[in-house]
C-alpha cells in the first residue's frame, strides 16, 4: 500500500494533515501555528499527533455507513472500501463542518489541481428524478455523481446538491453543497 497524505482545511483554512503510512496506519497532526476551529471534539487543537483509533473513527463518520455505498464509491476510484483515507482522497472536497481533504505530496503541496476547481452544473428535473430513483432502487450504486467529491455520513440513500441562482446544481470539484436530498423512509403500519 502506498502512503497517502491529505491536507485538511476547515472553512478554507489549512488546519492539518492526515497521514496514512505504507502499513495503513493513520494519524492526524495540526499545522504549526494553527489556532482555529478543532477538527473534532476528540481532536482538540494541540501540538500532538492523533493516532489510528481516534482518526479512523472520525474519518469513517464522514463516510456512508452503508458498506454497499462504500464499495460502490471504492469501485469507482479503484480503492478499498474500508480505507477512509483513500475514499476521502477522492470524495472529501465537501464534508460536514466545512471540512475538506486534498491529496498532497510529502511537502504539503496539493496534487490534482483539477480537483481544486469548483463548478456548479445545473441539473434538470429529469436528472434529479433519475438520482432519486437510483437511491430508492439500488443499494449497489454510488450516491456520488461523476466529478462530484462530497461525502455524507449515514446509512440511507442520499445525495447533495447546491441551489445557485434559483437552479439545482451538481457540485463538481470542491464546490460546496447547500442541500441534502434523502429518500423517504417507508411508513411503518401499526
Amino acid at each position: 500500500m502506498a502512503a497517502i497524505d491529505l491536507l485538511v482545511t476547515i472553512q478554507g483554512v489549512p488546519c492539518g494533515t492526515v497521514h496514512q503510512n505504507e502499513s495503513g496506519i493513520v494519524s492526524f497532526a495540526y499545522l504549526d501555528g494553527y489556532e482555529g476551529i478543532p477538527l473534532s471534539v476528540s481532536m482538540p487543537v494541540s501540538n500532538r499527533t492523533y493516532g489510528q483509533r481516534i482518526v479512523r473513527t472520525y474519518l469513517f463518520g464522514l463516510l456512508p455507513d452503508s458498506e454497499n455505498q462504500r464499495r460502490a464509491i471504492a469501485r469507482e476510484y479503484d480503492v478499498r472500501p474500508n480505507n477512509p483515507v483513500a475514499l476521502l482522497s477522492h470524495i472529501g472536497r465537501d464534508c460536514p463542518g466545512a471540512v475538506q481533504f486534498f491529496p498532497c505530496d510529502e511537502h504539503g503541496r496539493v496534487l490534482d489541481d483539477w480537483m481544486c476547481v469548483e463548478a456548479y452544473r445545473p441539473l434538470s428535473n429529469h436528472e434529479i428524478a433519475l438520482r432519486l430513483k437510483e437511491i430508492r432502487t439500488s443499494d449497489e450504486d454510488s450516491w456520488v455523481g461523476r466529478n462530484e467529491s462530497w461525502s455524507l455520513g449515514g446509512n440511507q440513500g442520499e445525495f447533495a446538491l447546491a441551489r445557485v441562482d434559483g437552479a439545482w446544481c451538481s457540485c463538481e470539484g470542491r464546490a460546496a453543497t447547500t442541500h441534502i436530498v434523502k429518500k423517504r423512509r417507508p411508513r411503518i403500519q401499526a
